[in-house]
């Protein structure tokens, strides 16, 4: 399919992992795709509240990747048809010329056009009733992305192609044309001569397309008098009675329709959908018991065919039932609406007493762009008193769950309580101080405020109390997704060597941001349909003297992710493996047993099996290694015993298969720059393309402040960002921690920071925080003594010199020396200048010249 050519194909959901947050669409028949299953992400559905289910229809775009086709702008086909607007719709004519009701659609030829209309099983005027082959029928058509689309189908006897034949064909013809005072004039003519269902659901459907509701009402009244047992009258009119907020009579009309639905055992869900609707509207705490119980009666009719249940209504039940379970989930439940918050996912616990779980879509951009919040939120409502430490884990767990697939973010979550009792208030509080960034903030929403909310001021004014404690700066784990600021440049050099085959090395200065960047590129990785581990060498257990466990814990990540991902595919499901899965725990492996060639077994399937499958994007596997020096006996100790066939294993497989790409990232690059080690031979050699991560450019480290610094009621003028640009050079870590300090000294919020407030803590900054300045020395020192010997020439002349006169100072061979340094972003050099990049890591050589 060329880029060119954009069109919304057709498909079905095979499979959908919620959790995980990936799922395949088999496409209909189509020339350019065949019958490949085109996979999408979460961050692919158009509305990314949905929750996709298999067997669900859907449109999408199919996206040209380097290794296929991808799936974008996935959303519900009945997305696809535009609420009508209701002066200008019109019905026409047709026959079902094709139903495929196990996959849930068809087409009907339209008399006087050349093309078909598609249809889906959920567009028939009695929704899950099939329709046969031949039937003839009058619809509603809608141009959509993909084509024309049929709607609001409704069988029609006596529909002839030629015209003045028969009253009702007369008005039909009339109307197609939209000659609609003719039309209802023969309408009217053929209810008094000739009535027959089929003419009084196409008049009244007429009527209620022109906004005349009270007209088709009381053509529905008519009908119902003269054909008292036909279900579908009576549901039409009740839905009708209903929406223009005559409650009582269309429930009375839904359930005459129910009794003769269920006598003829034809129509009964969407007469039960229809109940259940207007009781929930309605709202009161009966009428949504009543809600409930239709709903429940409607999910049990579809069956083995549940996934057809209307999302809208599964999302309604939910809520129902959360909202009768407990008082407090019908007070969180409207605190939110007043909001103008959406609530896009809702459930019970399995433990239905003790509360219940919501994602929340915070509409309001203002908010989003005041706190530094995602749209996107966890809401825990607990309906028990007493809040326990379980119940913060259970957040937890929750928050990281959902947050792996990219519903939600990981920094923040609600919790709706009774009370705030002083023990719970210190629990949360210390969360917030925990520095770590490994909990979300827990924002209690005390019953008591939200019952007598003022809307958005009474919101603001919790989070205020409760995110202006946070210092976003002072996080020291990795981040990703909205955290994760700039590096545009380097993403795509990932990206292009994965595209290529080609194995990387990323090389920088310790907390520059290389375990930030490749946890992103997983990330993206993972988006695009690819397999990739990340694992952290540090993570090694202590005592570990072999590569071995190394081999155990590849094998199992990915026999975890290819049997999640994959769960649908026999020949994933019969895939043999000799390592992954085998073995929980890598103690249990028996002593003999030869790990190395049972995960070169399990790998070597494994990429065969998924060049295979009948999927598109091909699926990759990438392996990630962060720390790598854990793994090279570098400086005389250190290192893992049979770490040079580890190597050398993945150089070769790389070779032979265009499969797997091995990205590693240390502080030096000794591993690709080293041609030996120990005396023995390096197998990757000038084998991996370095990568050395640079330092923010001005635009990306203001962007990287502003943000944080919004989401904790600081704002910074500009002035107060060149300034702290200059002093940092533009180092990620080094930018994040002074105004983690900045913070600390000026706790007022809201708070503004100009250039004086800089200027007046920088020198206070450099005499307490300079362990992370020593730590690049020391490193320096044991690494690169040239390097460092450099630096301190470079402080001592105020930060910078002609690079001529720093040539006259270094031996022949130091080429490599102002390479390092260039790479790690310590100096900058241009025809006649070299320099620091941090003045304040300048400014630290000089106090410390001596070392």
């Amino acid at each position: 399919m060329s880029q060119e050519h954009v069109q919304y194909l057709r498909g079905t959901v095979q499979s959908y992992d919620d959790k995980s947050g990936y799922g395949y669409v088999l496409p209909d028949n189509n020339e350019e795709i065949d019958s490949t299953t085109v996979f999408f992400h979460w961050k692919s559905l158009r509305h990314q509240g949905d929750m996709m289910r298999d067997g669900d229809r859907v449109l999408f775009l199919a996206k040209s990747v380097p290794t296929g086709l991808m799936a974008v702008d996935v959303h519900h086909e009945i997305d696809s048809n535009p609420t009508p607007n209701e002066s200008a719709e019109e019905r026409v004519s047709g026959v079902i010329s094709s139903a495929i009701y196990e996959r849930g659609f068809g087409f009907i030829t339209i008399f006087g056009r050349e093309i078909d209309a598609f249809f889906h099983i959920r567009n028939l005027s009695e929704p899950y009733s099939p329709l046969p082959q031949g039937t003839l029928v009058t619809c509603k058509i809608q141009d959509t992305e993909r084509g024309l689309s049929a709607y609001d189908i409704v069988p029609e006897e006596d529909v002839i192609a030629a015209s003045g034949l028969g009253l009702l064909s007369q008005a039909i013809l009339a109307r197609d044309n939209r000659k609609y005072d003719k039309a209802a004039r023969l309408y009217e003519q053929g209810l008094q001569e000739k009535p027959s269902i089929q003419l009084i659901l196409s008049y009244a459907a007429m009527e209620k397309g022109r906004g005349r509701k009270s007209n088709a009402m009381r053509i529905y009244e008519q009908g119902i008098r003269l054909f008292p047992s036909h279900a579908k009258l009576k549901e039409d009119a009740g839905r009708l009675a209903a929406s223009i907020g005559e409650h009582d009579k269309g429930l009375a009309l839904l359930h005459d329709a129910l009794k003769l639905s269920a006598r003829a055992n034809r129509g009964q869900k969407g007469v039960l959908l229809a109940l259940a609707d207007i009781y929930y509207q309605i709202g009161s705490a009966e009428t949504l018991k009543k809600a409930v119980q239709y709903y429940e009666e409607a999910f049990e009719l579809f069956g083995k065919s549940q996934s057809q249940f209307p999302q809208r209504d599964f999302l309604a039940m939910n809520l129902a039932k959360i909202r009768t379970q407990h008082h407090r989930g019908e007070i969180t439940i409207r605190f939110f609406r007043e909001l103008n918050f959406q609530i896009i996912r809702a459930r019970l616990f399995e433990q239905t007493t003790e509360g219940a779980e919501f994602v929340i879509d915070i509409t309001n951009q203002n908010l989003i762009e005041s706190y530094g919040i995602a749209n996107h939120l966890l809401v825990h409502c607990m309906f028990k008193s007493r809040i326990e430490r379980s119940d913060l884990d259970r957040v937890d767990q929750y928050t990281r769950e959902r947050a792996e697939s990219g519903l939600i973010e990981d920094q923040v979550a609600f919790m709706v309580v009774a009370s705030i009792p002083d023990s719970l208030q210190r629990v949360l509080w210390r969360r917030i101080e925990n520095r770590d960034g490994n909990t979300p903030v827990i924002i209690p929403l005390p019953q008591s405020e939200i019952e007598a909310s003022a809307g958005e001021k009474t919101f603001r004014e919790i989070l205020d109390r409760w995110l202006y404690s946070r210092d976003l700066f002072s996080g020291n784990r990795p981040v990703v997704g909205r955290r994760f600021f700039g590096r545009d440049k380097s993403l795509a050099e990932l990206r292009d060597t994965i595209d290529m085959n080609t194995c990387a090395g990323v090389f920088g200065l310790r907390k520059i941001g290389k375990t930030s960047l490749l946890k992103e590129i997983q990330r993206r990785l993972n988006t695009g349909g690819d397999v990739s581990v990340f694992i952290d060498l540090l993570r090694i257990p202590a005592g570990t003297a072999n590569c071995d466990w190394l081999y155990w814990k590849l094998s199992n990540e990915l026999h975890n992710q290819v049997t999640t991902r994959f769960k649908r595919y026999n020949a994933i499901k019969n895939l043999k493996w000799y390592l992954g899965g085998r073995f929980d725990n890598y103690f249990e492996i028996p002593e003999r047993f030869s790990v190395a060639n049972a995960f070169d077994a399990d790998l070597n399937t494994l990429l065969v099996t998924l060049s295979q499958l009948n999927t598109t994007p091909i699926p990759r596997v990438v392996l990630l290694f962060d720390e790598i020096e854990r793994l090279l006996p570098l400086h005389g100790a250190g290192g893992l015993d049979g770490f040079v066939e580890f190597l050398g294993y993945f150089r070769g497989t790389n070779q032979e298969s265009d499969g797997i790409t091995v990205i590693v990232a240390g502080a030096n690059a000794a591993i690709t720059e080293m041609s030996q080690f120990n005396g023995r031979d390096n197998p990757v050699f000038n084998f991996f393309r370095e990568i050395y991560l640079p330092l923010l450019e001005k635009n990306e480290c203001d962007t990287m402040i502003r943000e944080l610094g919004r989401g904790m009621g600081i704002h910074f003028n500009d002035d107060a960002l060149e300034c702290i640009y200059r002093l940092t050079g533009g180092h990620p870590f080094f930018a994040r921690q002074f105004c983690s300090y900045l913070a600390e000294q000026y706790r007022e919020r809201p708070l503004r920071i100009v250039k004086s407030m800089v200027e007046n803590i920088t020198e206070q900054y450099i005499d307490l925080k300079g362990k992370d300045f020593q730590e690049i020395v020391d490193r320096l020192q044991r690494d690169f003594p040239i390097e460092q010997a450099i630096c301190v020439d470079l402080a001592k002349a105020g930060g910078c010199m002609p690079f001529a006169r720093l040539r006259q100072q270094l031996p022949q061979s130091s080429g490599a020396s102002i390479r390092h340094l260039t790479g790690y972003q310590i100096v900058t050099l241009d025809s006649l200048e070299i320099r620091l990049t941090m003045e304040l890591f300048t400014r630290w050589l000089l106090r410390n010249a001596s070392i």
